[in-house]
């Protein structure tokens, strides 16, 4: 299964996509700065130097070919420009593939996505 990362640069998203890497799972950690997801991947690295995670440029990439998405943002409009922002993941997804949001919001939110 493949599972793409988006936005998840910071400490929750590395612990996560380092996770998921370790028990078998593929990874793409996606972010809108290359930047930081190189960043993160080095501090992934760093940590557990046993895992490779393949870099995507952006969100709809990271989402493209991945079965699961995996949103790790803070808050409902940082989940909105993801999803559906400039290069969002929405239009890239899959059909049949699973949306997944770690941010907290509200419920109507969720819905309304």
């Amino acid at each position: 299964m493949r599972i793409g990362t988006l936005g998840g640069t910071g400490p929750a998203g590395r612990a996560l996509a380092a996770r998921l890497a370790s028990i078998g799972y593929e990874v793409v950690l996606g972010s809108r700065s290359r930047y930081r997801s190189m960043e993160a991947c080095d501090q992934i690295k760093d940590k557990w130097p046993d895992l490779s995670l393949p870099i995507s440029p952006g969100d709809n990439e990271a989402a493209a070919d991945c079965d699961v998405v995996v949103s790790v943002v803070v808050n409902a409009q940082q989940t909105e420009d993801v999803l559906f922002g400039s290069g969002g993941a929405a239009a890239a997804m899959r059909p049949g593939s699973v949306f997944v949001m770690c941010s907290t919001v509200d419920p109507n939110v969720s819905i309304d996505f």
